[in-house]
């Protein structure tokens, strides 16, 4: 059997054909620029005009919108041919809240609520990018800008719109094969279209695609593998992807010299990689420490520099690349990682990169990006994902519309710093202070088309701790709670009486419910049943049983099973566990 084949089949090949019709796409499509305007403010107020509860004024090239109110907004003429737009706005603000825009077109004149969009402003004071793509037939006639929602400071440094039409050549999924790296690409477009591969060519119609193989060589242990499709007078569509490789040969420094079969990490500087091994098994790697992250969106980088071993005593390192410094240092079963762009006030060892004008480092980097192998039995990303056996992360399973796809979330979402895997070999998990950072999370790792567990984190310096232990998801989640302790609980919306009575609705007069019983969520797509779960939730909130010819049993993901000893039907209860019992036993 070839490596290739051990690989594959050791990791885990099966994992992939329980995601098979899942695909998640985390490499935006490329865009063909039109036109460009890009809207400075050192010469006045470049055309804007306040409309609602706020007045403007420039100060030092910067618009200073002061808003009196919890709506105000701004607009400008803008009058740019095309069809799709992405639109950037840099602004800066201690205020919580969104900020949103409206716009106009050629066919579609005026303001409307079905021409909006709005992201979560983050209120730290500092310079962030907000971007919106949308779609204005006719052209971009008038843009109006909402830059947040009460009453405050709001500064806008540049507004950027690119006229742009999306390169018709898609790569939606890379996976590993037994004979190597299986890229897909479509044709999105709405025209027929001659492709190339290597010396290869095919033509292909609206919605074919061609599925190619580059070989995997595993000569390194990051091995780059770009797969690139040509299609005349256009740029390329490339998709890049990084595989481990844990047996190349290599020169691994130890951080840990505890006996056999306790934790040990290796780190390998050339390579920028390190690994936990417990015992002779690797259950874990970061591969890589840390690079330059590309503008194209989180969890996508396009080279990996090597490293250099600064300083090296006992369990702790000090590594340095162009650009990048690294400090690890590991205490029993904690890996603790910082990372930074060159800055001397952090490291004292070298000169900081030259600043912009706004007296900042522009430049993001990713890392660590830890790998975790073996079987997926448990997963979590704080507030998004809580994932069971085999069970892939961004699934359809709990929600339904495109807000599935959340490998790399709004960070208000993230409800704690908390990312972890657990397979048979460990249990993985890896949490941060600055919640400002961007936590990239994946399983299985659709980024590089393998089935190991991926995640990461982006931003202009990380701080990051990882821990390395036997155990289950819930002594990390213990873990990270006593490490970082429990926001103060928020003020409840309503009284326990008004939620009472918002719960009861939902189940006797809400869409939840018809006839045939009721879902388990509100879309029309899940079966309308007589959940013992809801009877017994009606009778608690209202003293009242519902008449129902039967029940059926669940419903809800708390179990109430009240009902069954309520309505005469504890036998039938009885049967039913009786059942599930057997089931389990199988």
């Amino acid at each position: 059997m070839s490596w290739l084949s051990s690989l594959v089949l050791v990791i885990g090949f099966a994992a992939f054909s329980d995601a098979e019709e899942l695909v998640i796409n985390p490499v935006p499509r490329a865009l063909i620029t039109q036109e460009t305007a890009s809207i400075t403010f050192e010469k006045g107020l470049a055309g804007f005009r306040a409309l609602n509860q706020c007045q403007i004024a420039v100060e030092e090239g910067i618009l200073v919108v002061s808003s009196d109110g919890e709506d105000p907004y701004i607009a400008r003429r803008c009058d740019l041919a095309g069809e799709q737009f992405r639109i950037t706005i840099r602004l800066k603000t201690h205020e919580p809240g969104q900020v949103g825009i409206y716009w106009s077109s050629g066919q579609e004149p005026g303001f409307s609520g079905g021409r909006h969009q709005h992201q979560a402003l983050v209120p730290d004071g500092e310079w962030h990018q907000y971007e919106f793509d949308i779609k204005a037939a006719g052209g971009l006639k008038e843009l109006r800008i909402d830059p947040g929602t009460r009453p405050g400071r709001y500064e806008i440094q540049s507004v950027e719109i690119r006229g742009y039409t999306l390169h018709p050549l898609e790569i939606d999924r890379v996976r590993l094969v037994e004979r190597g790296l299986e890229f897909r690409v479509w044709n999105r477009g709405n025209e027929p279209v001659v492709c190339r591969w290597r010396n290869q060519e095919r033509r292909l119609a609206p919605g074919e695609n061609w599925e190619v193989l580059e070989p995997v060589q595993g000569g390194q242990i990051l091995e780059k593998i770009v797969a690139s499709f040509q299609c005349d007078g256009l740029p390329p569509a490339e998709r890049i992807c990084f595989l481990y490789h844990d047996d190349v040969p290599a020169r691994w420094i130890r951080l840990s010299g505890e006996p056999k079969g306790e934790l040990c990490v290796e780190v390998c500087p050339e390579g920028n990689a390190a690994r936990f091994r417990m015992g002779d098994v690797t259950v874990a790697a970061i591969a890589p420490i840390v690079v330059p992250a590309d503008p194209l969106g989180p969890g996508l980088f396009r080279s990996v520099p090597p490293l250099e071993l600064v300083e090296h005593q006992g369990n702790t390192c000090l590594l340095k690349g162009k650009d990048l410094w690294v400090w690890l240092s590991l205490r029993e079963e904690e890996l603790y990682v910082e990372a930074e762009t060159q800055r001397a006030e952090v490291f004292g060892k070298q000169e900081p990169a030259q600043p912009t004008e706004e007296g900042e480092i522009l430049a993001e980097i990713e890392g660590p990006v830890v790998r975790v192998f073996g079987p997926l039995q448990q997963g979590l990303f704080a507030g998004l994902e809580y994932l069971g056996k085999g069970e892939p992360s961004s699934s359809r399973a709990d929600i339904e519309t495109e807000e599935h796809i959340r490998f790399a979330p709004d960070r208000l979402k993230v409800t704690m710093p908390l990312m972890a895997f657990v397979t048979p070999k460990a249990s993985v998990a890896m949490t941060w202070e600055d919640m400002r950072l961007q936590p990239i999370y994946a399983t299985p790792n659709f980024f590089d088309g393998t089935p190991e567990h991926r995640m990461s984190l982006r931003g202009k310096s990380v701080q990051a701790t990882i821990r390395v232990k036997p155990g289950r998801l819930e002594d990390s989640i213990l873990w990270v709670v006593r490490k970082h302790g429990l926001p103060p609980l928020p003020q409840p919306p309503r009284s326990r009486e008004e939620q009472d009575r918002l719960c009861l609705w939902a189940l006797t007069e809400g869409p939840l419910r018809d006839s045939n019983g009721w879902g388990h969520c509100v879309e029309p797509s899940w079966t309308r049943q007589f959940y013992v779960d809801m009877v017994s939730t009606i009778w608690h909130l209202s003293g009242k049983l519902p008449e129902v010819s039967h029940l059926v049993p669940n419903g809800a993901h708390i179990a109430n099973e009240t009902a069954w000893l309520l309505t005469g039907r504890a036998q039938e209860w009885l049967a039913h566990l009786r059942a599930r019992t057997q089931q389990l036993l199988k």
